[in-house]
């Protein structure tokens, strides 16, 4: 059973919750076939072996908070200090049950803030590269 969009899902960042969350997703695992074909292979055909495991991306989406200290727009703001030392960290989102959490060790690969327009809501956007294996519990 899937889940309905709610406000209840939140995104953590070591212990540091990203404020006003209003999307975040997970382009899921998958494996690139590597091709193996020699010229001595047998029936005609190419022949594959599984590849590494990509473990994908999180992009997220929030109302942009410039006060927040998860969005402020400088090396002391949590999502720009993780764009500009590339370190990885360690990001779990809750489910909206209470029961689930995702954890994944990332790096943050993109952050922007959307162009500021009369009468429309900023957002602070970004993606989180997943470095390898997560928990899904």
């Amino acid at each position: 059973m899937g889940y309905v969009g709610n406000t209840s899902v939140s995104l953590v960042l070591g212990s540091t919750t990203v404020a006003a969350l209003t999307s975040i997703g997970w382009t899921g695992a998958g494996q690139e076939p590597v091709e193996v074909t020699a010229f001595d292979n047998t029936g005609n055909a190419r022949e594959y072996v599984r590849g590494l495991i990509e473990w994908g991306e999180i992009p997220f989406e929030a109302n942009y908070l410039p006060a927040n200290a998860s969005h402020t727009p400088s090396t002391s703001g949590l999502l720009f200090e993780l764009t500009n030392a590339g370190t990885r960290t360690v990001l779990s989102f809750a489910m909206p049950d209470g029961a689930t959490t995702h954890t994944f060790p990332v790096i943050l690969s993109n952050v922007e803030i959307s162009p500021m327009n009369p009468g429309t809501l900023q957002k602070i956007t970004g993606t989180f590269k997943v470095t390898s294996a997560g928990t899904l519990a």
